[in-house]
């Protein structure tokens, strides 16, 4: 749980290729810019990646139902992450979600 982190917590980063590999099986391209929408049908997701040289982080703003949540969920699978819920302030796991 975030209460249980260290306030010094930094996550670990993931490998380039892997996040790249995820985002392209998922979304069917790797990011290119560190801040970038999906937007196909009816989904819309803005992306935010803290470093493409070094990401730790994926941020997402979207509402967490339908495609956008399984498009969300297949990402953070892949990579092996769990989702931080902020409104809930706790983090989920994709299967959760």
């Amino acid at each position: 749980e975030v209460e249980e982190l260290d306030k010094n917590w930094i996550p670990l980063a993931f490998s380039v290729s892997e996040l790249n590999g995820a985002f392209d099986k998922v979304i069917g391209y790797a990011p290119t810019t560190e801040e970038f929408c999906y937007e196909k049908g009816d989904v819309l997701i803005y992306f935010t990646i803290d470093d493409l040289a070094t990401p730790r982080a994926v941020t997402f703003n979207c509402t967490m139902v339908g495609n956008q949540a399984e498009i969300v969920k297949s990402i953070a699978s892949i990579l092996g992450a769990k989702i931080y819920d902020s409104e809930a302030g706790t983090f989920v796991a994709p299967e959760n979600v």
